[in-house]
Protein backbone atom coordinates (compact mmCIF):
# COMPACT_ATOMS: atom_id res chain seq x y z
CA UNK A 1 0.00 0.00 0.00
CA UNK A 2 1.49 3.34 -0.90
CA UNK A 3 2.13 6.11 1.59
CA UNK A 4 -0.26 8.52 -0.15
CA UNK A 5 -3.22 6.16 0.23
CA UNK A 6 -2.40 5.46 3.90
CA UNK A 7 -2.22 9.19 4.60
CA UNK A 8 -5.59 9.66 2.91
CA UNK A 9 -7.06 6.91 5.07
CA UNK A 10 -5.70 8.51 8.26
CA UNK A 11 -7.10 11.89 7.23
CA UNK A 12 -10.48 10.29 6.62
CA UNK A 13 -10.35 8.72 10.09
CA UNK A 14 -9.59 12.17 11.49
CA UNK A 15 -12.61 13.76 9.82
CA UNK A 16 -15.00 10.99 10.87
CA UNK A 17 -13.72 11.20 14.44
CA UNK A 18 -14.00 14.98 14.34
CA UNK A 19 -17.60 14.85 13.14
CA UNK A 20 -18.57 12.44 15.91
CA UNK A 21 -16.74 14.59 18.46
CA UNK A 22 -18.39 17.83 17.33
CA UNK A 23 -21.89 16.39 17.38
CA UNK A 24 -21.24 14.60 20.66
CA UNK A 25 -20.06 17.80 22.34
CA UNK A 26 -23.22 19.59 21.25
CA UNK A 27 -25.31 16.76 22.68
CA UNK A 28 -23.47 16.77 26.03
CA UNK A 29 -24.30 20.46 26.42
CA UNK A 30 -27.99 20.37 25.49
CA UNK A 31 -29.25 20.81 29.09
CA UNK A 32 -27.05 23.85 29.72
CA UNK A 33 -27.90 25.40 26.38
CA UNK A 34 -31.60 24.77 26.94
CA UNK A 35 -31.37 26.48 30.34
CA UNK A 36 -29.41 29.46 28.96
CA UNK A 37 -31.94 29.97 26.17
CA UNK A 38 -34.80 29.73 28.69
CA UNK A 39 -36.83 27.24 26.68
CA UNK A 40 -38.89 24.19 27.56
CA UNK A 41 -38.14 20.61 26.60
CA UNK A 42 -41.07 20.72 24.20
CA UNK A 43 -39.76 23.81 22.40
CA UNK A 44 -36.29 22.28 22.25
CA UNK A 45 -37.86 19.26 20.57
CA UNK A 46 -39.34 21.50 17.91
CA UNK A 47 -36.10 23.44 17.46
CA UNK A 48 -34.21 20.20 16.92
CA UNK A 49 -36.16 19.87 13.69
CA UNK A 50 -34.09 22.80 12.44
CA UNK A 51 -30.92 20.79 13.08
CA UNK A 52 -32.29 18.04 10.85
CA UNK A 53 -33.53 20.51 8.24
CA UNK A 54 -30.12 22.17 8.13
CA UNK A 55 -28.42 18.78 7.76
CA UNK A 56 -30.75 17.87 4.92
CA UNK A 57 -30.05 21.16 3.14
CA UNK A 58 -26.30 20.78 3.65
CA UNK A 59 -26.38 17.23 2.31
CA UNK A 60 -28.32 18.26 -0.77
CA UNK A 61 -25.93 21.11 -1.55
CA UNK A 62 -22.71 19.24 -0.86
CA UNK A 63 -23.17 16.31 -3.24
CA UNK A 64 -23.01 18.50 -6.36
CA UNK A 65 -20.23 20.64 -4.86
CA UNK A 66 -18.16 17.53 -4.14
CA UNK A 67 -18.75 16.29 -7.68
CA UNK A 68 -17.64 19.62 -9.10
CA UNK A 69 -14.72 20.57 -6.86
CA UNK A 70 -13.69 17.21 -5.36
CA UNK A 71 -13.75 15.96 -1.80
CA UNK A 72 -10.19 17.22 -1.24
CA UNK A 73 -11.58 20.76 -1.43
CA UNK A 74 -15.03 20.27 0.08
CA UNK A 75 -14.15 18.12 3.12
CA UNK A 76 -11.92 20.72 4.84
CA UNK A 77 -14.35 23.55 4.07
CA UNK A 78 -17.22 21.49 5.47
CA UNK A 79 -15.20 20.54 8.55
CA UNK A 80 -14.33 24.20 9.14
CA UNK A 81 -18.01 25.16 8.79
CA UNK A 82 -19.13 22.44 11.20
CA UNK A 83 -16.34 23.26 13.67
CA UNK A 84 -17.23 26.93 13.64
CA UNK A 85 -20.97 26.31 13.91
CA UNK A 86 -20.65 24.07 16.99
CA UNK A 87 -20.07 27.11 19.21
CA UNK A 88 -23.26 28.86 18.06
CA UNK A 89 -25.75 26.95 20.25
CA UNK A 90 -23.63 27.86 23.27
CA UNK A 91 -24.05 31.53 22.39
CA UNK A 92 -27.84 31.32 21.96
CA UNK A 93 -29.76 33.54 24.36
CA UNK A 94 -33.32 32.69 23.31
CA UNK A 95 -35.37 30.36 21.13
CA UNK A 96 -34.79 32.40 17.96
CA UNK A 97 -31.02 32.46 18.22
CA UNK A 98 -30.93 28.80 19.24
CA UNK A 99 -33.06 27.92 16.20
CA UNK A 100 -30.66 29.80 13.91
CA UNK A 101 -27.66 28.19 15.60
CA UNK A 102 -29.12 24.69 15.21
CA UNK A 103 -29.90 25.35 11.55
CA UNK A 104 -26.28 26.44 10.96
CA UNK A 105 -24.89 23.47 12.88
CA UNK A 106 -27.12 21.15 10.88
CA UNK A 107 -25.87 22.60 7.60
CA UNK A 108 -22.26 22.16 8.71
CA UNK A 109 -22.88 18.60 9.85
CA UNK A 110 -24.71 17.69 6.64
CA UNK A 111 -21.94 19.14 4.49
CA UNK A 112 -19.24 17.30 6.43
CA UNK A 113 -21.19 14.05 6.44
CA UNK A 114 -21.61 13.89 2.66
CA UNK A 115 -18.14 15.14 1.73
CA UNK A 116 -16.22 12.89 4.14
CA UNK A 117 -18.23 9.86 3.02
CA UNK A 118 -17.44 10.73 -0.61
CA UNK A 119 -13.77 10.83 0.31
CA UNK A 120 -14.11 7.54 2.19
CA UNK A 121 -15.43 5.95 -1.01
CA UNK A 122 -12.27 7.12 -2.82
CA UNK A 123 -10.08 5.63 -0.10
CA UNK A 124 -12.00 2.36 -0.16
CA UNK A 125 -11.61 2.15 -3.94
CA UNK A 126 -7.87 2.68 -3.53
CA UNK A 127 -7.64 -0.12 -0.98
CA UNK A 128 -9.73 -2.45 -3.16
CA UNK A 129 -11.33 -3.93 -0.07
CA UNK A 130 -14.02 -2.83 2.39
CA UNK A 131 -12.79 -0.21 4.85
CA UNK A 132 -15.93 1.96 5.18
CA UNK A 133 -17.11 0.36 8.43
CA UNK A 134 -13.88 1.40 10.14
CA UNK A 135 -14.57 5.03 9.21
CA UNK A 136 -18.04 4.83 10.70
CA UNK A 137 -16.55 3.28 13.83
CA UNK A 138 -14.28 6.34 14.04
CA UNK A 139 -17.40 8.55 14.09
CA UNK A 140 -18.63 6.56 17.09
CA UNK A 141 -15.22 6.87 18.74
CA UNK A 142 -15.53 10.64 18.35
CA UNK A 143 -18.86 10.50 20.17
CA UNK A 144 -17.31 8.50 23.00
CA UNK A 145 -14.46 11.01 23.28
CA UNK A 146 -17.01 13.82 23.37
CA UNK A 147 -18.88 12.20 26.23
CA UNK A 148 -15.66 11.82 28.24
CA UNK A 149 -14.35 15.32 27.51
CA UNK A 150 -17.81 16.84 27.97
CA UNK A 151 -18.25 15.13 31.34
CA UNK A 152 -14.87 16.45 32.45
CA UNK A 153 -15.56 20.04 31.37
CA UNK A 154 -18.97 19.93 33.04
CA UNK A 155 -17.33 18.73 36.26
CA UNK A 156 -15.02 21.75 36.02
CA UNK A 157 -18.10 23.98 35.65
CA UNK A 158 -17.07 25.24 32.24
CA UNK A 159 -19.88 26.99 30.43
CA UNK A 160 -21.20 25.53 27.18
CA UNK A 161 -19.87 28.51 25.23
CA UNK A 162 -16.37 28.11 26.70
CA UNK A 163 -16.31 24.37 26.04
CA UNK A 164 -17.81 24.60 22.57
CA UNK A 165 -15.50 27.50 21.73
CA UNK A 166 -12.49 25.37 22.65
CA UNK A 167 -13.95 22.49 20.65
CA UNK A 168 -14.36 24.78 17.64
CA UNK A 169 -10.68 25.71 17.82
CA UNK A 170 -9.68 22.05 18.13
CA UNK A 171 -11.88 21.24 15.14
CA UNK A 172 -10.25 23.95 13.05
CA UNK A 173 -6.79 22.66 14.03
CA UNK A 174 -7.68 19.06 13.10
CA UNK A 175 -9.13 20.32 9.83
CA UNK A 176 -5.94 22.18 8.96
CA UNK A 177 -3.69 19.28 9.92
CA UNK A 178 -5.64 16.58 8.07
CA UNK A 179 -6.46 18.51 4.88
CA UNK A 180 -3.10 18.09 3.11
CA UNK A 181 -3.36 14.28 3.33
CA UNK A 182 -6.72 14.01 1.53
CA UNK A 183 -6.65 12.14 -1.79
CA UNK A 184 -6.89 14.06 -5.03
Amino acid sequence: MDRYLRAGRLATFAYFTLNGFLMGMWIVHIPGIEHRAGISHALLGWLLLLLGAGAFAGMQATGPLTDRFGSRTVVPLSAALCSTAVVLPGLAADAWTLGAALLALGVGNGCLDVSMNAHAVQVEQGYRRPVMSAFHAAFSLGGVLASLVGARTLSWNWSPVATLGAVALIGLAVTALAAPALLR
